[in-house]
């Protein structure tokens, strides 16, 4: 079925194309010219084209959302959450799946060439060459996570640092001495301060015996399988820390 056009409307409504258009786009017309116009866009089923006007406002009505690993549910939940804030005030949100370093650079490159009103990125790894791209974005960016603090972004950060002493503390308290942590890999930003975070917990801890061991990735197989050498150890530790969710999945699996 042809996509019925506003000059099929305006005809319609016994108008002029111009008066038409004024109508639909809530642009100075006379109350009679609005309310013909709208009665003969429904009676046809008008639908204005999004791409027009689009360009005629100079929005897209479109937030582009880029996260490293689409999988994780720590990100899926993200995204609901953003999706639904967003849409209160008529926008759509357009996921995007990053992976390593250079693609971050390549995406917020495609996504801040006009087809999205703003960008929020959750990077695995904050380089130099990202930096850059952020900051010639022509669009508004909010990065969930750590980024240099003369970068100039508005940012979304937990304190991962912070929590891991947090994390030390409780399993002090409840006297667990040996302790393993499998973290991520130590180029992330979230696994450099969570490696922070656990040494500055064993300074204040003295009497702990922390192993840290750094999978290859974020993921449950990686979790699996450091859990599953740290279990099969003579010298077994009483706690395991994982850094994230996923890995805590693969250390419950190589427990049962």
């Amino acid at each position: 079925m042809a996509r019925i056009t506003i000059t099929q409307v305006a005809a319609r409504a016994g108008v002029s194309i111009a008066s038409a258009s004024r109508a639909l786009n809530g642009q100075i017309a006379s109350a009679e010219t609005v309310a013909k116009v709208q009665q003969a866009a429904s009676e046809l089923g008008y639908v204005a084209d999004a791409t027009a006007q689009s360009l005629k406002r100079g929005r897209t009505f479109q937030l582009a959302y880029a996260v490293a690993d689409i999988g994780n549910p720590v990100y899926v939940d993200m995204m609901t959450s953003i999706q639904r804030v967003i849409a209160e005030s008529g926008y759509r949100l357009i996921l995007s799946s990053t992976g390593n370093s250079s693609s971050s650079v390549d995406v917020v490159r495609d996504l801040s060439r006009g087809y999205v009103d703003g960008l929020i990125i959750s990077p695995l790894r904050v380089t130099d060459a990202l930096l850059a791209a952020l900051d010639a974005a022509p669009v508004p960016v909010v990065v969930l996570g750590r980024v240099p603090d003369d970068a100039g972004f508005d940012t979304v950060r937990a304190d991962s640092r912070t929590a891991m002493r947090q994390v030390v503390d409780h399993l002090v308290e409840c006297s667990h001495t040996r302790i393993a942590f499998i973290n991520g890999p130590e180029d992330t930003t979230p696994g450099s301060f969570r490696r922070d975070g656990l040494a500055d917990a064993l300074l204040a801890h003295p009497e702990v015996y922390a192993r840290s061991v750094a999978a290859a990735d974020f993921t449950i197989a990686s979790g699996y399988e450091a859990a599953r050498a740290l279990l099969e150890d003579d010298d077994r530790p009483q706690a395991i820390i994982a850094a994230n969710d996923l890995i805590g999945v693969g250390v419950l699996r190589a427990a049962e």
